[in-house]
């Protein structure tokens, strides 16, 4: 009784940060069938995915946490090359104006741009000299680091939580969203080592939430009866509950091993840096 109050309470306490969900009248899709048009696409996402795949390592246990892709920081750091090509990434991005996009174009922007300016901002705070072990260090008494401006989106200043909760989760009724953006924390779904792309928009957002719901440490455990679930669907359950009737039930199109009446409990989140050791 005492655990599911605190959860609750949990609960309510990231709605009052966060705000209502309120999901546009109409919410955008991803189209499963999207081809690009004779133009192609108005984003170029190569630059990015350049980074990812030097720096983006797979298949790392620490802490408890087993098959985690993480980030490294000081490569980037040390490698103008690198720096170079996530800075003109960005420049791209912030000359983007997102209602001239179609729906895939729009989400796999805005899913690489919350990415890239998590990363980017932990690696603005190292380049200054600070020694963080979370992303919520930068955070203040008056402003968390969820709220703090981030990045100038054509014009408008953005914060992280803009991007999640303003955009992605009120624009669309998707709950794979939630597999796809990564606040640079251990306990997050591993970031790809790829950019999004509204070409295979659809494809690599299943693939996201499989390798997430897979991982017996971070995403679902299930022994006998009893399943223990990534604490973003706590969090965020009504973005599950609206897509499928309640969150157990999505889960089970990703893993049908789930017993029928499970006993649900939380794993603990884990808000470490996802920092490579090299």
């Amino acid at each position: 009784m005492f655990t599911r109050m605190k959860q609750r309470f949990e609960q309510f306490v990231v709605s009052r940060l966060v705000g209502p969900r309120i999901v546009a009248a109409d919410p955008r899709k991803i189209d499963v069938n999207y081809s690009p048009t004779e133009e192609g696409s108005k984003v170029n996402h190569a630059l990015w995915t350049s980074v990812l795949q030097r720096c983006v390592q797979t298949g790392i246990s620490r802490d408890g946490l087993n098959y985690c892709s993480l980030f490294n920081y000081n490569l980037v750091l040390n490698d103008k090359d690198i720096q170079s090509n996530m800075d003109e990434y960005m420049s791209q991005l912030s000359a983007i104006k997102l209602d001239e996009l179609n729906d895939n174009e729009r989400c796999s922007v805005l899913m690489n741009l919350y990415n890239a300016v998590a990363i980017k901002t932990l690696l603005d705070a190292m380049k200054e000299g600070k020694t963080l072990k979370s992303i919520t260090d930068l955070s203040t008494v008056r402003q968390a680091i969820w709220k703090r401006p981030a990045f100038n989106l054509n014009g408008k200043e953005v914060c992280l939580d803009d991007i999640e909760h303003n955009f992605l989760r009120r624009e669309w009724n998707e709950p794979r969203v939630h597999a796809c953006v990564v606040c640079a924390s251990m306990s997050c779904p591993n970031l790809r080592n790829e950019a999004y792309v509204p070409d295979r928009l659809d494809t690599q957002m299943t693939e996201q939430m499989n390798s997430w719901l897979i991982n017996d440490t971070k995403g679902i455990k299930i022994e006998g009866e009893n399943i223990q679930i990534s604490r973003i669907f706590l969090w965020f359950k009504d973005d599950f509950v609206s897509s499928q009737g309640n969150e157990i039930e999505f889960i089970r199109k990703y893993r049908q091993d789930i017993p029928t009446t499970p006993t649900i409990s939380y794993f603990e989140y884990n808000w470490m840096i996802n920092i490579t050791d090299a």
